[in-house]
């Protein structure tokens, strides 16, 4: 029987306490156990789940993630480090909803403490009341005074394509580049060149 300390098929903390919860309800409909084990040791996941989009020039890789709420962000960055523990984070985010980023404003910097770079894409808005004003530009505060994070590189951008010429002038080879989101940060990662 799998437990939360073993091996499935994905990297980070909460898929393999869900791996956990998954094999209990299989197990409950009399599956054998090896076939249980087997399933959650060769799932690959989900789509923009930590989903390699794309490859650069040297070595670095390029992953797009749905996550887009701190507790995501946080649990997200987690699995990133522990599949790539030797590699340079270069984060890019785009916080989803103004309504949302007020909401959890106050955990969107401590969630994003594990990136080495952070670039900081503009609130995609959906569903958002016109009157409601929001920006990322807000972050930049609480990021910079984060513990042992004032001299990583961030930026804030209005568009993509001013996002993409700040990224490349910080990567290096074997980056890993992990864009998150769900907006159309996901566009962002597979238009990497």
């Amino acid at each position: 029987a799998l437990s939360p300390e073993q091996v499935v098929g994905l990297h980070g903390a909460h898929n393999r306490r869900n791996a956990v919860l998954v094999a209990a309800v299989l197990r409950s409909f009399d599956i054998p156990e090896t076939a249980v084990d087997h399933a959650l040791a060769t799932y690959t996941g989900a789509a923009r789940r930590l989903e390699v989009v794309g490859q650069l020039e040297n070595g670095v890789t390029v992953v797009s993630d749905y996550a887009h709420h701190p507790v995501e962000v946080s649990a997200t960055l987690q699995a990133t480090r522990e599949r790539w523990p030797d590699k340079r984070l270069l984060v890019v985010f785009q916080p989803h909803q103004a309504q949302r980023f007020h909401a959890y404003r106050d955990q969107f910097a401590p969630s994003l403490d594990l990136a080495d770079a952070l670039l900081l894409l503009e609130i995609y808005r959906a569903r958002d009341p016109e009157e409601l004003q929001a920006s990322v530009q807000e972050l930049v505060p609480e990021l910079e005074a984060r513990p042992n994070r004032k001299n990583r590189p961030l930026s804030t951008v209005q568009d993509q394509a001013e996002g993409r010429k700040i990224l490349g002038s910080w990567l290096q080879t074997d980056d890993i580049v992990l864009c998150l989101g769900a907006g159309d940060v996901d566009a962002f990662a597979r238009n990497l060149r």
